[in-house]
Order: C-alpha cells, then sequence, then structure tokens
C-alpha cells in the first residue's frame, strides 16, 4: 500500500474483516528481484470453510491473499491494458522471477512469482485464493489491444479467474458495506456500537444519517 491511509484498503479490510469475518494481517514485506513489494492483506476465516460474498454470488476459499488497487492507482483504461498485458506474461499460477517476453514490464507485483510463493510458504499446504480489488469498471470498459482486438471487462475478469484470481470491484464492495450496516442499525444499542469500530463503517453510518436529515429537510 503506497501510502499509510490509503482510502481502497481500509474499505477493503473493513469489508472483509466485518462483512465476511476474516481474520487479516497487512502489508507483509516481499522482495522481488526489482524492488520491494508487500502483500496488502493475507486473511484466514475462523470456519476455516468457503465464504459466500456478495449475495452469494462470489465463494472465496477461506485462506486469501489479497491485493487492492484504488481509484488514484490507475485510470480504468490502464488498469485494463496493465492487468490484460499481466495475464500473457504469467505461466502457471505467477509471473516468472525471470519473463523471456519481448515486453516483459509488468503493472502488477501482486501476480509475480516472489509473492505467491511467499504465500504458499505462510499457508502450506493448504491452497489459497487472490483477491484483486479494484475500481469499479463501467460494464462497457473496454481497452483496444495493440495487437488487434477489444478486451472488456468481463472478458477480463473470466480470464483472471482461469487463472485462479477473483477480481471483486470497490463499487461492490461499498455496496455490500452499506447493506451491512443498514442491518447492523437494526440491532440493539450495545451490540450495533461494537460492530461500528471501524473507521469505515462510521463514515458509512454518517452517511446514512446525512441522507436521512436530506430527506427529513426536503
Amino acid at each position: 500500500m503506497p501510502i499509510p491511509l490509503n482510502g481502497s484498503s481500509e474499505i477493503s479490510r473493513a469489508w472483509l474483516a466485518k462483512t465476511l469475518g476474516y481474520m487479516l494481517d497487512d502489508t507483509l514485506p516481499v522482495k522481488l528481484s526489482s524492488t520491494p513489494t508487500d502483500i496488502d492483506f493475507l486473511g484466514i476465516h475462523p470456519s476455516l470453510q468457503e465464504v459466500l460474498a456478495l449475495g452469494n454470488a462470489v465463494k472465496i476459499k477461506p485462506r486469501i491473499v489479497v491485493e487492492v488497487k484504488g481509484w488514484l492507482d490507475y485510470d480504468r483504461s490502464e488498469l485494463l491494458k496493465g492487468l490484460y498485458h499481466d495475464l500473457s506474461l504469467m505461466k502457471g499460477d505467477f509471473i516468472p522471477k525471470v519473463c523471456t517476453k519481448e515486453k516483459d514490464e509488468f503493472t502488477f507485483t501482486f501476480l509475480k512469482e516472489e509473492v505467491f510463493n511467499r504465500a504458499t510458504e505462510i499457508f502450506k499446504p493448504f491452497i489459497f485464493d487472490r483477491v484483486l480489488i479494484v475500481p469499479t469498471m463501467p460494464f462497457d470498459c473496454r481497452y483496444k489491444w495493440a495487437k488487434g482486438g477489444m478486451v472488456d471487462k468481463g472478458t477480463l475478469i473470466n480470464d483472471c479467474k482461469s487463472k485462479g484470481i477473483i477480481v471483486l470491484e470497490l463499487g461492490d464492495i461499498i455496496t455490500d458495506l452499506i447493506r451491512y450496516v443498514k442491518a447492523d442499525s437494526k440491532k440493539p444499542g450495545l451490540e450495533n456500537a461494537m460492530n461500528r469500530r471501524s473507521f469505515v463503517l462510521e463514515i458509512i453510518h454518517a452517511l446514512q444519517d446525512a441522507q436521512m436529515l436530506k430527506d427529513s429537510i426536503l
């Protein structure tokens, strides 16, 4: 994470921990041959069972490695371009330490062999899911690939899935958090207060109150 208080990361942390119930560790250093990097989040679910997320639309393993890319990291076309290119560099589960392709510059260190191996060391002998959280991309978001043809959001997400990478969008995560807060607000006072112990959830509660005030005034 490039800055300590990364809004996208804090939103993702609140969703993973509060809504889904994962126990998280963050900013695990990983040394690449080119530059140091880190794993944004490592997570394990206390149930040790698959977790259903986003209205049961997504299944996530109980052990996860998470990378978060926020609104300030890339514009949407650059994100599509970088991710599509990086998928083409992957050999099996990762981009090898030494890439022999002509254009071997990569965008997502998350997909590098060193990161995969570090996560494997931590979770072995168990398998894990890699979760990539990105800004919301419009349904018609497309990128014209230099070699011809178009890359669209749906194709890219499916290509990632085929390589064992779950791509989630921040818009869906925020919507899910709002649902969680609405349900949370109906709980008894003390239990409600305990569940709100999160900077992000407090903001969502505040926005909810602001909307109520706006509706009452207007």
